[in-house]
């Protein structure tokens, strides 16, 4: 994840379409820019067999490659968003207290619905993405009103972050939502479901 980041945010990605072909533990992908597309190079690597030796192992090379002898992300059938990698990375990285999104002094919101149906969706991620479509919040206020595990949550952030699906703003200067009181017997879900829509009292 860090090796594309800063891919993605080099001043030649921006201005030229741009192949690069990492190695992580013998294993390789083909990373389109501006595109932000790519494509696994072993026709029975999954994307999670990727993500397993990410984990484990770190990048042994990257390499441009000229974008005509490669051919278009789109040319390419079996190329991907990237964000169906990035997305599944962050359910799964270790977790760092210096990840933007994880700190104590900012406040977050989702851009967007992220898109479940192409990215997979865990149990608990529709609450929390219910909430944080709506309104602004601390990571200690959206953990009571979601209901959900912390590991979850710090794991829905991430994989957002990563994503890019993220508005994160300064607390001090952001009006928050407080958490709403649990009620008993009401499950996480519809709890959610209600405070994000302003149902009941």
């Amino acid at each position: 994840a860090d090796v594309l980041k800063k891919l993605i945010e080099a001043h030649d990605s921006t201005q030229s379409h741009v192949t690069w072909r990492i190695e992580i533990g013998g294993d390789s992908l083909d990373f389109y820019l501006p595109e932000q597309r790519f494509l696994l190079r072993d026709n029975k690597m999954t994307i999670d067999t990727l993500v397993d030796n990410a984990l484990s192992t770190p990048v042994s090379g990257q390499k441009r490659l000229n974008r005509h002898s490669v051919g278009t992300p789109h040319a390419v059938p079996m190329s991907m968003p990237l964000d169906m990698l990035l997305w599944r990375i962050g359910l799964r990285i270790a977790l760092n207290p210096n990840m933007p999104w994880l700190r104590d002094d900012v406040v977050l919101r989702l851009k967007r619905w992220p898109d479940f149906g192409r990215l997979g969706v865990k149990k608990g991620h529709l609450a929390l993405a219910s909430l944080m479509t709506k309104d602004c919040w601390r990571a200690d206020g959206l953990l009571e009103a979601s209901g959900q595990k912390k590991a979850e949550m710090q794991s829905f952030l991430t994989a957002c972050g990563l994503c890019g699906l993220l508005e994160i703003e300064n607390a001090a200067s952001t009006t928050v939502v407080q958490p709403v009181p649990r009620r008993a017997g009401v499950s996480g879900l519809f709890r959610s479901l209600r405070n994000a829509l302003r149902m009941g009292g």
